[in-house]
């Protein structure tokens, strides 16, 4: 009998209240690229198009992000002048309501943050039926205490829900193909059609869920009974989609009115490639494992010999680690590589490295792609994963649970579709494999805990998860959203600031004597909405009549205004490429300590002053 029987229950509470202190914390003193478009103008857009029947124009973004203006309605309600927060004259000063700034983003964030914590709660009931309580605990804590999806909880954009609506609606759906229930496939249904109104990306997860239908299939013991089981399996798949039709379509009228638009923008958005990746990936990777890894010589389907199907869906899981400890070793030894040391980590396509004289091969793109997420893994999450592998390659005859093996091939598929559709991925584009990889790591943890034998063993493992998750937090908070292992180099990152600082950058302004008639230049977002003097962040503006006292600089604006800094500086006078390397800046922030990730405060100086030329 597992020790502790309620436990996993109170543990939850535990988790429940440090993902709360960690998530509000800081909640209202940063504002990142795009929330502004959301905040301003998307969300308000939304409610107005509800408001006044016209459906059309429900369709506010083609992420869609619709989830966002759902959970956005409370703040409204609040502030229904919210377009009035912030505006731009026309001298293009910016003017923001900065003594209500933090409540203002507290009441749109707020609702992210609640949800993501409900979901997490009905992820704990959903793996507890479908694993065991245990695995339900450690799944909860691994994924709802890792600072990646703690900072993209925080942030007014689509990726907030992706991963927590994609992620619970794929368990809901293993636990339909294992428990037969109608129920089970109308909320994995539900859910997935609120990550589809969050992200298009979700949409991945329809045909995902039929190949892991048929996985299943394959895997049955008795050919007899799973015939029928198959069929059941494939009716409950149809329902669910229906139902996630019907989600998406309710809160999106647009689709309604336009179903060309639907198809078009919608349905295709991942591209024809990665549909057809998507659907013709997993027998591959079934094919491929099985001929190379165990030497059956691709007769897998030919002999029809399950032990040789079960022994490649291991090896699968082996791949997937083994293919993180390659990442982590290859680019932590060979951190000169070309690929590494002169390919800017937000590269928009793959195929855009040439411009930066580096031509991509299969193997570098593919380990590019693994990059970001190997390396923005907690040690909890890590060591867990480690536990599974070991295990996947001692144990090969075991027959691992289906959702380990189909959590394992949805990282392989995800990733393989970004190298085919030529996306460079981002910790951010990542984000809906951070939930999958959790699971894989809480899974290691339970076959440790089975091949172990000593009183106390889940509480010990309990207390290491949940120490170490809070350790990975407490180290990069509040700047979550950042977080980058020790394995990665300090001068290397994973994403620059993204908005983080500028509210730092402001209080250190505000503190300056006569702050309220001080003038600011950002290169980034930020700084604006909380400085009570004049700010601006436009390249272009009437130079005769705005002189700048201060500069505020980080990693993205430089790249944003180096590309035509010389055009600036002719239309409006801005000289800011004099000051980004001043060696002595008025405030600095160095986020995570990585000397490329900071946020500085140069004075402007007509003479110079401390520039280091």
């Amino acid at each position: 009998m597992i020790e502790g029987k309620h436990f996993p229950k109170i543990g939850l509470v535990l988790v429940i209240g440090l993902y709360l202190f960690f998530g509000l914390s800081h909640l209202g003193q940063f504002v990142t690229a795009d929330e502004n478009k959301w905040l301003y103008e998307r969300i308000p857009n939304y409610w107005e198009a509800i408001h006044d029947h016209k459906w059309k124009k429900t369709f506010i973004n083609d992420k869609p992000g619709v989830s966002i203006a759902l959970m956005g309605l409370p703040a409204i309600k609040l502030y229904p002048d919210s377009r009035e927060f912030c505006k731009e004259g026309e001298d293009r000063i910016i003017q923001c309501d900065t003594a209500n700034a933090e409540h203002f983003l507290i009441a749109f964030r707020l609702p992210l943050i609640l949800i993501n914590g409900a979901l997490l709660i009905l992820l704990f009931f959903v793996l507890g039926r479908l694993i065991n309580p245990w695995v339900a605990l450690w799944s909860a804590a691994l994924i709802g205490l890792s600072p990646p999806l703690m900072g993209i909880s925080q942030i007014v954009n689509p990726d907030a829900f992706l991963w927590s609506f994609g992620s619970v609606a794929t368990f809901a759906f293993f636990l339909t193909l294992q428990t037969g229930e109608k129920k089970w496939s109308v909320l994995s249904g539900l859910l997935l059609g609120m990550a589809l109104l969050s992200k298009y990306t979700a949409l991945i997860l329809y045909p995902f869920f039929f190949g892991v239908l048929v996985l299943g299939f394959l895997l049955s013991e008795n050919k007899e009974s799973s015939r029928l089981d198959f069929i059941r399996n494939l009716k409950l798949w149809c329902l669910l989609g229906v139902v996630a039709l019907v989600t998406t379509c309710l809160f999106l009228p647009a689709f309604l009115v336009s179903p060309g638009y639907f198809i078009g923008k919608y349905l295709f958005s991942i591209g024809q490639k990665g549909l057809l990746m998507t659907l013709g990936l997993l027998p591959l990777i079934i094919v491929l494992g099985d001929t190379f890894l165990f030497r059956s010589r691709g007769m897998l389907f030919f002999k029809q010999k399950q032990v040789y199907l079960r022994d490649t869906m291991t090896s699968v899981v082996f791949v997937f680690g083994l293919m993180l400890v390659t990442t982590l070793f290859v680019r932590r030894i060979f951190s000169e590589w070309e690929i590494f040391r002169v390919l800017p980590f937000d590269t928009k396509e793959l195929s855009s490295a040439i411009k930066y004289g580096v031509e991509l091969n299969f193997f570098e793109a593919w380990l590019l792609e693994w990059s970001p997420l190997a390396f923005s893994l907690t040690p909890a999450v890590l060591l867990g994963v480690a536990f599974l592998c070991v295990f996947a390659w001692k144990h090969r005859q075991e027959k691992l649970a289906l959702g380990v093996v189909t959590s394992a091939i949805f990282v392989f598929l995800y990733l393989g579709i970004l190298v085919v559709t030529d996306v460079f991925t981002t910790i951010r584009y990542s984000i809906i494999l951070y939930p999958f990889v959790g699971f894989l790591a809480a899974m290691g943890f339970w076959y440790l805990s089975e091949r172990i034998n000593f009183k106390g063993k889940y509480f010990w493992i309990t207390g290491l998860i949940l120490s170490t998750s809070c350790a990975s937090l407490f180290l990069i908070k509040p700047f979550y959203l950042n977080y980058t292992s020790d394995l990665l180099p300090k001068k290397d990152i994973l994403s620059d600031a993204w908005g983080y600082g500028g509210y730092e950058a402001a209080m250190y302004l505000n503190s300056l004597p006569d702050a309220k008639n001080l003038t600011v230049w950002a290169d980034y977002y930020g700084v604006c909405e909380f400085f009570v003097g004049k700010c601006l962040t436009a390249y272009t503006y009437d130079g005769t009549n705005i002189k700048l006292d201060y500069y505020v600089f980080t990693r993205r604006g430089r790249i944003r205004y180096w590309s035509r800094y010389t055009n600036w500086e002719r239309t409006s006078g801005l000289t800011a490429y004099k000051y980004y390397d001043d060696k002595n800046p008025a405030w600095e922030l160095s986020i995570d300590n990585r000397p490329l990730n900071q946020v500085r405060v140069v004075k402007n100086s007509e003479e110079g002053g401390s520039l280091q030329k």
